[in-house]
């Protein structure tokens, strides 16, 4: 793992080498489901108030909220997945999502695009502020063949992507904790995303959040002062 995070930081300076003074850096925050991304983006911003973080997760929540989103999710997914109001009831459909691929894709079509608006709508609040650092909190970037951020709109010499990882057996015993899973959910729910082991390989950085809250912290500050965001 100290090899992986020293070649990163090869990279980054190769990197940084073409950076631009004016468009914030992107750094897209992977990872699978129950790894910490949420723990560690806190994390970042409490030590780099300057920054900015973009969750997609917040992102679809507040799309959902919206009736005429939840009617069009509706269209997709059923009635039955519409709460009284007329929002997305998002644990009912997140039931069916993970037993259905054709419908996971229907509804990445119609969401995605939407989120992805919001998302440069962020980028071009936080370029005019002049913020250096842009966190992107994307799940499932590599499942989407990292399409979410095209290269066409932003500099590719300003993007890097960070996985937060953790052992499978760790996930699943916080699913069944945090999430109230029973083990074969959990599981279902694995085996529907890329394993984390081939996100570390595709990743520029990597937190391995494993052990106690502590040590993710310290990877974060010193991954901070790696890339000269934290003021020493």
């Amino acid at each position: 793992m100290a090899v992986t995070f020293l070649v990163a930081v090869i990279f980054y300076e190769l990197l940084m080498n073409t950076k631009s003074d004016t468009n914030p850096h992107i750094l897209i925050v992977s990872g699978g489901i129950a790894c910490g991304k949420s723990t560690f983006t806190a994390s970042w911003e409490g030590r780099n108030p300057d920054s900015r973080v973009f969750c997609a997760d917040k992102a679809v929540h507040e799309l959902y909220i919206d009736p005429e989103v939840g009617r069009q999710v509706a269209a997709i997914a059923g009635k039955d997945v519409l709460s009284d109001d007329g929002s997305v009831d998002r644990s009912a459909l997140r039931m069916k999502v993970f037993d259905g691929v054709s419908l996971r894709e229907s509804l990445e079509a119609l969401i995605h695009p939407m989120v992805r608006e919001m998302f440069q709508q962020a980028c071009s609040e936080a370029n005019d502020e002049g913020v250096q650092w842009m966190l992107a909190d994307i799940p499932l970037y590599f499942e989407g063949g990292g399409k979410f951020i095209s290269k066409a709109d932003y500099d590719s010499n300003l993007i890097s992507t960070l996985v937060v990882a953790c052992s499978e057996t760790t996930q699943i015993e916080r699913l069944l904790r945090r999430n109230g899973f029973d083990k074969e959910r959990s599981e279902s729910i694995l085996r529907s995303q890329m394993p984390v082991s081939e996100k570390i390989l595709r990743a520029d950085f990597v937190i391995w959040n494993e052990g106690a809250e502590q040590v993710l912290h310290r990877q974060t500050e010193l991954l901070s002062r790696t890339l000269g965001v934290l003021r020493m």
